[in-house]
């Protein structure tokens, strides 16, 4: 999808829940959702902000926040969780475009560099998985090891 196709789907999306929710369409809230369609992957707040800033647009941290909230109740974007090298959890955010979404990070346990990867057949499989009151709509597995720069710094 490109970007202007995937911004006017965006956008599109949050009028809709503005509407049924009987929220205002804030200058605010749309500078942020015009960011997070610009995004590329997963994003943290600092990117967000950031991209505001690029953008000339200051808000808030509550402002930010509470958007964030109000468009992942929306069904605009997912917070993913995020393990660093030390192993603390900071919040992560994508767009949500893709249901039935399976991805593997691969996380470096000594440096933190993070790595997306890809296994279709046992993500066909983990999304096959059935459980009892629960409907599986994707799934996030986060794998944790070495990468090849630090296990050859090991090896010396």
């Amino acid at each position: 999808m490109n970007d202007d196709k995937r911004t006017r789907t965006l956008h599109r999306a949050f009028e809709q829940y503005i509407a049924g929710s009987r929220m205002r369409s804030t200058p605010e809230r749309l500078a942020i959702l015009d960011a997070v369609s610009r995004q590329k992957g997963r994003f943290g707040t600092r990117e967000l902000t950031e991209a505001l800033a690029s953008l000339n647009f200051k808000v808030s941290r509550a402002t930010l926040y509470n958007t964030l909230s109000m468009l992942q109740e929306a069904g605009i974007v997912a917070r993913r969780p995020s393990v660093d090298g030390t192993g603390d959890t900071a919040a992560m955010w994508e767009v949500a475009e893709e249901r039935n979404r399976v991805g593997f990070t691969l996380v470096c346990t000594v440096c933190g560099r993070r790595r997306a990867a890809r296994d279709p057949s046992l993500g066909r499989q983990l999304l096959s998985r059935r459980f009892a009151t629960f409907m599986t709509t994707g799934v996030e597995v986060c794998i944790s090891g070495l990468c090849s720069r630090c296990r050859k710094k090991q090896t010396i």
